[in-house]
């Protein structure tokens, strides 16, 4: 007698590591900045690749600011972080983009870091 077996094999490839652009200029692992205070800020997260197409999430400390992929097709999954007022709290925080696909990887990720510019007028109460 022959048995018969069923295998359900599923491929799973992991996305590339995500790409940080901030108007155009490359940004993965670096330092933005100083920006103004009160500017606004817009990051692109490119991904290439992945089966099943990759989630894309942007982290700020720990906490989501956005998971909302703008666009994808079948070689390039995008998600644009906008921040419209950068308040000081923003000064030496990572902003994280995680790509995740499957729960069998580990996610990959790209981070910035953002350093705002010291207003003058902290010091302007200093009596020399």
């Amino acid at each position: 007698s022959s048995r018969r077996t069923h295998l359900s094999l599923h491929v799973v490839v992991p996305p590339s590591d995500p790409l940080l652009k901030v108007g155009g200029q490359k940004a993965t692992n670096g330092v933005l900045g100083p920006l103004q205070e009160g500017a606004a800020l817009e990051l692109t997260c490119s991904v290439r690749g992945g089966v099943p197409p990759p989630e894309l999430v942007w982290v700020r400390q720990g906490e989501i600011l956005d998971s909302t992929v703008e666009s994808r097709s079948s070689t390039l999954t995008v998600n644009h972080l906008n921040i419209l007022r950068l308040t000081r709290d923003y000064h030496n925080t990572r902003l994280t983009c995680i790509a995740s696909n499957n729960n069998v990887t580990e996610p990959t990720l790209a981070s910035v870091t953002v350093t705002m510019n010291r207003s003058a007028s902290l010091f302007s109460y200093v009596v020399p």
